[in-house]
C-alpha cells in the first residue's frame, strides 16, 4: 500500500502540523487544539491492529476531551500553549500512557498535571519537574501514589492556613485520612519509588513527632514559666499578643504562634534584637512537646494519627524523603483525591 502524500499549506500567521492536512491559525481555538492532539497520536497507534486501534484512539480522545475541558475552565488563555513543541511532546507521552491502560485514576492524574504544565511555559525547575512527573506517574501503583501524598502532607505541606489544633484536625481529616487505608507498606514499593526518581530511602529515621514539632511547635506547647521568659531577655509584658496563658495550666505561659518561623516574624516586627529573637526561638523549641507527650497530643487531635504512627513506623516511610518530582506527584494526587488543592505547587517547587 502506497502511503498517502500529506501536504502542508498555510498563509501568513498560520502554522502547520504534518498530519492529515491539519492547519492551525496563530490564535488557537479549543477545536484547533483538539485537532492537534488527535494528530499527535495518529502515528503513535499505527502499529496496533484490530480492536486495539479503536480502543487506544478512544482512550486518547477521552484524555484530550477532559484536558481541554479543564483548561478552558481554569485558564482559557493556556489553550495557546498547545502549539509549544515541549507541550506537544508531553501531551503525546500522556496520551500514549493512558491509551495503554485506560485507568481512570491515571487519566485524572495526567489531566491534572497537564493542566498545570500548559499554564507554565517558562523554562525553569517547575517546568522540568512537571514534565518528569508526566513520565513517572504511569509507572506508579495507587498505593505508591498514596504513600507520596502521605509523605507530602506530613513532611512537606507545612503550616499554611493552620492556626490552631482544630484547623490541624480539619486538615488531617481532609488531606491525610483518605490515603491511610491505601498506603504502600512493602520495601519493594519504596525501592521502586526511589528507582522512579520520586524518593530517597536512607537509614535515617524521621519521626512524626519531630516533623510536627518543626511545622506546628506553637500548637503543642508544654508551657513555660514567666521566669524563663525573663531569662530570654525581656519581661512578659513586652510580648502581649505573642505570649498567652497556657490553656491547660494558667500558671504557665506559651507562645501564641504556629511555629518558629511565625515567632521570628512576629518578634522581628515587634523590634526584638537578633539575640533576643534567638533566645525566644530556643525557648519555643524547649517548651514543645516531644516523645510520648507529642504522640498522645496528636492522637487526641485526630484519632487517625494512631493509624499513621502504625503505618509510618511499620514501613520504610519513616526512612523516606521526597524528591521534587515526588513532591509534585504527591501534591497532584492530593488534589485529585480530595478535590481541593493543598496550595500552589510553586511553594515547594520553584
Amino acid at each position: 500500500m502506497t502511503p498517502r502524500r500529506q501536504v502542508q499549506s498555510g498563509g501568513p500567521g498560520s502554522w502547520n502540523v504534518q498530519a492529515e492536512n491539519v492547519t492551525l491559525e496563530a490564535g488557537l481555538t479549543v477545536e484547533d487544539a483538539a485537532d492537534l492532539a488527535r494528530a499527535l497520536v495518529r502515528e503513535e497507534f499505527a502499529g496496533l491492529v484490530d480492536v486495539a486501534v479503536e480502543t487506544a484512539g478512544r482512550r486518547a480522545e477521552d484524555l484530550v476531551t477532559a484536558l481541554l475541558e479543564r483548561v478552558t475552565q481554569q485558564a482559557p488563555e493556556a489553550i495557546q500553549a498547545f502549539r509549544d513543541p515541549d507541550v506537544q511532546y508531553v501531551l503525546r507521552a500522556a496520551q500514549r500512557a493512558y491509551a495503554r491502560t485506560g485507568d481512570k485514576d491515571l487519566g485524572e492524574m495526567l489531566v491534572g498535571v497537564l493542566t498545570d504544565r500548559v499554564q507554565h511555559l517558562d523554562r525553569d525547575l517547575r517546568q522540568i519537574v512537571l514534565n518528569e512527573s508526566l513520565e513517572v506517574v504511569p509507572r506508579l501503583m495507587p498505593d505508591q501514589l498514596a504513600a507520596l501524598s502521605v509523605l507530602f502532607v506530613v513532611a512537606y505541606m507545612g503550616s499554611g492556613g493552620v492556626r490552631d489544633r482544630q484547623a490541624l484536625h480539619d486538615r488531617l481529616d481532609t488531606m491525610l485520612v483518605p490515603f491511610l487505608d491505601q498506603v504502600a507498606l512493602s520495601e519493594a514499593s519504596y525501592r521502586h519509588l526511589e528507582y522512579a526518581g520520586c524518593a530517597a530511602v536512607s537509614h535515617t529515621v524521621r519521626s512524626i513527632e519531630s516533623l510536627v514539632g518543626q511545622h506546628f511547635a506553637g500548637l503543642f506547647s508544654k508551657g513555660f514559666t514567666a521566669g524563663r521568659l525573663d531569662a530570654a531577655g525581656e519581661p512578659p509584658s513586652r510580648w502581649q499578643g505573642v505570649v498567652v496563658r497556657h490553656p491547660d495550666d494558667p500558671r504557665l505561659l506559651q507562645f501564641d504562634v504556629v511555629n518558629e518561623e511565625d515567632l521570628l516574624n512576629r518578634t522581628t516586627r515587634a523590634g526584638a534584637p537578633p539575640d533576643v529573637r534567638k533566645r525566644l526561638s530556643t525557648l519555643l523549641r524547649m517548651s514543645t512537646l516531644n516523645g510520648e507527650g507529642m504522640r498522645a497530643a496528636l492522637v487526641d487531635c485526630h484519632p487517625a494519627m494512631a493509624d499513621l504512627f502504625r503505618i509510618w513506623e511499620g514501613s520504610p516511610m519513616q526512612h523516606t524523603s521526597l524528591t521534587s518530582v515526588g513532591v509534585a506527584i504527591g501534591h497532584a494526587n492530593c488534589r485529585r483525591t480530595v478535590g481541593a488543592s493543598p496550595g500552589d505547587l510553586a511553594t515547594w517547587v520553584d
